[in-house]
């Protein structure tokens, strides 16, 4: 069970106590649109410790398993897809979609976060 949850305004995510769960991003550059989430599932958080995550310094990182989760990326990003499109006021089938033979959710590696493609 996840516990006190907040948010900093200068610093858009999701947060556990003071430690960052989940980055959210968008940006408009010339007319398009750049956006992304990422979502620390279980990974290795050390290369966090030698950057500034967020660009700011000091920034302590979490991930869902370090927070009592019992769950894998696909996991993951099955509970967390219609949620956000709950959220952003779309209806969604469940079904994934993309190009023919992209993958919907990329593997997360030791040191990538989570990645779903748009719906």
């Amino acid at each position: 069970m996840l516990r006190h949850r907040g948010r900093r305004r200068t610093a858009p995510g999701v947060y556990v106590e003071a430690r960052k769960l989940a980055s959210i991003g968008l940006r408009v550059r010339r007319g398009c649109s750049y956006h992304g989430l990422a979502l620390n599932v279980d990974m290795d958080l050390e290369p966090f410790h030698r950057i500034n995550p967020c660009g700011m310094a000091g920034l302590a990182m979490t991930q869902l398993v370090s927070e009592g989760a019992t769950t894998d990326v696909a996991g993951a990003a099955r509970e967390l897809a219609p949620l956000a499109v709950a959220a952003l006021g779309l209806e969604w089938n469940g079904i994934w979609s993309g190009p023919p033979g992209a993958a919907a959710i990329q593997s997360a590696t030791s040191t990538t976060p989570l990645s779903v493609k748009s719906w």
